[in-house]
């Protein structure tokens, strides 16, 4: 269970020292200066010593649109991106401080990064750390379903704070598919043919397949095909890595 931690203040004195019985003296009981003129009270008072009472900043900007944006490498304990819109003067750096909500209870996991605005914007990266009780749950209860769910409370000395959008973890994992493979010019325009001495840009579109290692069949055995590093051998590209659900890879008909 997460725990809150204090300081547990005592107020420490002596006590007061209780004076000799030296019998009752009657004129300690009548007042000092009783007989002076009464002094003005603004003579006491130096307002230029007075103590200063700080005051909150105006409200100069509005926090709007905050959410994380996970990717491919997205996981716990590892960094996510996190991004909020900002209208107006902001005071200083945007605070980005990371939460989560497990079992209908939040965690202030202790993690804050700051941010100054660019182009209207301000963003970050705040790693996923795990919240102890959906740790127990998953890897030693057995609990698989369990899922965490993060938030940021976002902060300016000119904004009020906000809460971004909420981001579930663990991603559930995507189906693997291929969608759609095609010849492009420069410009991502399709191409339906190619001929001799062409430059042209193979296309593939895929989803969930990051980190796979496919072999990509051309399926065009009138050209002979050379990548940036090889000759493509019957018009197959083995062995390649998906690092993007959109891969261009540059060929050269030969």
């Amino acid at each position: 269970m997460a725990a809150k931690y204090g300081l547990d203040w005592h107020v420490w004195g002596n006590t007061s020292k209780k004076s000799g019985n030296k019998g009752f003296d009657p004129s300690a009981t009548i007042g000092r200066g009783w007989g002076d003129s009464p002094k003005n009270l603004s003579d006491k008072v130096d307002c230029s010593e007075a103590e200063h009472v700080s005051q909150p900043s105006p409200i100069s900007c509005r926090l709007k649109n905050a959410r994380f944006h996970p990717d491919g490498t997205t996981d716990f304990n590892r960094p996510c991106k996190i991004t909020v819109e900002v209208e107006g003067t902001p005071k200083g750096a945007i605070h980005f401080a990371l939460w989560a909500k497990y079992n209908d209870t939040e965690h202030d996991l202790n993690h804050v990064q700051s941010a100054f605005v660019q182009n209207g914007k301000a963003q970050a990266e705040l790693e996923l750390y795990y919240v102890d009780e959906y740790y127990t749950d998953f890897y030693q209860n057995g609990k698989t379903e369990a899922k965490v769910e993060f938030f940021a409370k976002i902060s300016n000395n000119a904004a009020r704070e906000i809460k971004s959008e909420l981001f579930t973890m663990p991603i559930a994992a995507p189906v693997s598919k291929f969608i759609e493979l095609y010849f492009a010019d420069k410009h991502g325009v399709k191409v339906k043919k190619v001929d001799h001495g062409d430059t042209v840009f193979l296309i593939l579109k895929t989803n969930g397949m990051i980190g796979q290692i496919v072999d990509i069949n051309i399926e065009d055995s009138k050209f002979i095909f050379k990548s940036k590093k090889n000759t493509i051998k019957n018009s197959i590209i083995e062995d390649y890595q998906i690092t993007d659900n959109i891969e261009k890879i540059k060929l050269r008909v030969i």
